[in-house]
């Protein structure tokens, strides 16, 4: 059963994968849009990593380089999906279980995992301009963050026992303008 789910979110994700790279290059997630957007698809199989991982040693009648072949793709999925907190929750996992034994073919897994990524970074598409600017709204969601919080901690220091319910918005916008 847990062979069958496995395969069957993977297909998913190559569905959606081939989709977003070769066929028409957007960021919306067609057939899996449950999840609302590709952060979420992220941040779920993120949150599936250690079952996955726990499947991968558990002995059954799926053979184990299947069974590491398929994490490989699991992971290769949450790093393409570039989502800044799925990467944060990955490397966290993998700090958490460097601290306990991985034998050799699981690293080998997890080093075959981000070598599928970077050439998939360089790997053709219909158009690179897509990556650029992909990139380009990732840094500048970046940059708007760190801006909101440091207005957000500047406001704080001048408010220290908060503010009125439902003026944050009206509080946040001077903060905001000394910011930028």
């Amino acid at each position: 059963a847990v062979f069958l789910m496995v395969v069957i979110i993977l297909g998913f994700s190559l569905y959606e994968f081939y989709n977003f790279r070769v066929t028409n290059l957007s960021l919306e997630l067609g057939l899996i849009s449950t999840f609302g957007n590709i952060n979420m698809f992220a941040e779920f199989l993120v949150l599936t990593i250690p079952f996955l991982f726990h499947w991968t040693r558990y002995k059954d009648d799926v053979p184990a380089w299947l069974k590491l072949f398929l994490f490989s793709l699991w992971l290769f999925f949450i790093l393409y999906c570039r989502s800044r907190s799925a990467w944060l929750g990955l490397g966290l996992w993998l700090i958490l279980q460097l601290r306990y034994k991985i034998s050799r073919s699981e690293l080998l897994c997890i080093a075959l995992s981000f070598l599928l990524y970077f050439a998939s970074m360089y790997a053709p598409a219909r158009s690179s301009a897509i990556d650029d600017n992909i990139g380009a709204v990732k840094e500048n969601n970046t940059v708007a963050r760190l801006a909101l919080y440091e207005s957000t901690f500047e406001m704080i220091k001048d408010h220290p026992w908060g503010i009125q319910i439902g003026r944050y918005m009206g509080e946040i916008e001077p903060y905001q303008m000394e910011s930028s």
